[in-house]
């Protein structure tokens, strides 16, 4: 799903707090002579706005658009006259993404109401961060799964902002929109560490994982088996089969090193029989979904 896909249904339910302020002034913006101004700015820095005359266009576009490839290149448009200190109307270009990237802020709101119970505090703090990330969001580095980047960076400033989430903290809700399938890397070496880093990015390892630290080294593959793994855990959350924090259970009871229920138990100060139960439902999840995910990796290889 992308960033703005049904935004306008979602969006306008939202007319009081801060995201009823957002709407509202968006709702201004849109058809001001200076931000069709800056639109025509924009648009003579970066041909991928091409035949986009208004904020209105924009929105649609990357509402409409089917193609991962096509959103990324209208994000990273915006991203750049956002980052940049001599665009014009930067700061609208950030507040464009911001209102495109509302849904994905409403659904990290929604997954960290443990973290914070207040619903305004929760909401406001998540707006802050990602309009933090936005701004300073790395286009050159960073040019594919652009929606799904923006999402997880924010959550992560807010979580680091906030301390570390308890081990058994759900870091999304799995129905939420937020994690974007990853791009296809091509070689498989690319492959292998595009995978670690959606591991760490979705925290299913940690830096300490031996398949980090061997790939970092060596810069060859991991076992094999190893590998698979983690391919496989990370796909199961991002087509939300397990959560974050269950593929991470996974990741550490089946590691080189593994680890059996009660020390896992210890690690996450809870009782043993819990433990089990959450590996045990996750294997479970994983063998349903397992076709699925033969299937996926068979039409990447095709």
């Amino acid at each position: 799903m992308y960033p703005a896909a049904g935004v306008s249904a979602r969006q306008h339910q939202h007319t009081t707090g801060l995201l009823g302020r957002l709407n509202a002034e968006w709702s201004e913006l849109v058809g001001t002579p200076a931000s069709r101004a800056a639109v025509t700015a924009w648009r003579r820095r970066e041909p991928g706005l091409a035949g986009l005359s208004d904020l209105a266009a924009i929105e649609t576009a990357v509402r409409s658009r089917s193609e991962r490839a096509d959103v990324d290149e209208l994000l990273l448009a915006l991203l750049r006259q956002a980052a940049s200190p001599d665009a014009p109307w930067a700061d609208l270009a950030g507040r464009t993404v911001l209102q495109l990237m509302l849904p994905k802020a409403v659904a990290i709101a929604r997954s960290q109401r443990g973290r914070m119970p207040d619903p305004d505090e929760r909401i406001s703090a998540v707006v802050a961060c990602l309009y933090e990330t936005i701004r300073g969001y790395p286009v050159e580095r960073r040019q594919h799964s652009v929606a799904g980047n923006l999402g997880l960076d924010t959550l992560h400033l807010l979580q680091r902002r906030t301390g570390r989430s308890a081990a058994d903290e759900l870091l999304v809700d799995p129905a939420d929109p937020l994690f974007e399938p990853a791009q296809d890397a091509g070689d498989p070496l690319a492959g292998l560490l595009s995978c670690l880093q959606r591991a760490l990015d979705l925290q299913v390892i940690d830096a300490a994982d031996e398949a980090v630290s061997e790939a970092r080294e060596a810069c060859s593959p991991v076992p094999s088996s190893r590998g698979l793994l983690l391919e496989l855990l990370v796909w199961a959350v991002e087509q939300r089969v397990l959560v974050a924090a269950d593929a991470a259970l996974l990741a550490r009871a089946y590691s080189a090193q593994p680890l059996d229920d009660r020390a896992l138990a210890a690690r996450l100060g809870c009782g043993r029989s819990t433990v089990c139960k959450r590996r045990l439902r996750a294997i479970r999840a994983l063998r349903a979904a397992a076709a699925e995910f033969l299937a996926a990796q068979a039409a990447v290889a095709a």
